[in-house]
């Protein structure tokens, strides 16, 4: 079984090298640049895991986990160049 990675980036090229690095490992690799066209494509491409940028545009990193959260139990890793603790 080959594990589906949805990454939510809006650097395009870290969103780019991110996927293929993993791609590259043998996972299964979706990429989005923003969390609305990971919402709308969510159903199809059905991840296992989804890496998400905190500090995206429109709906950011924190409130589309929510937002996974309570539809799903995918898994949900942020990425995040915060500094501060309570990031």
């Amino acid at each position: 079984m080959t594990i589906k990675v949805a990454i939510v980036e809006d650097d395009d090229d870290y969103r780019t090298v991110l996927g293929r690095a993993l791609a590259d490992r043998g996972l299964e690799v979706a990429l989005f640049p923003d969390a609305e066209s990971l919402e709308a494509d969510m159903a199809t491409v059905a991840p296992d895991v989804v890496l998400l940028d905190v500090n995206l545009p429109g709906i950011n990193g924190f409130a589309i986990a929510a937002r996974l959260r309570a539809i799903s139990s995918v898994g949900i890793i942020m990425l995040t160049g915060r500094a501060p603790r309570e990031d």
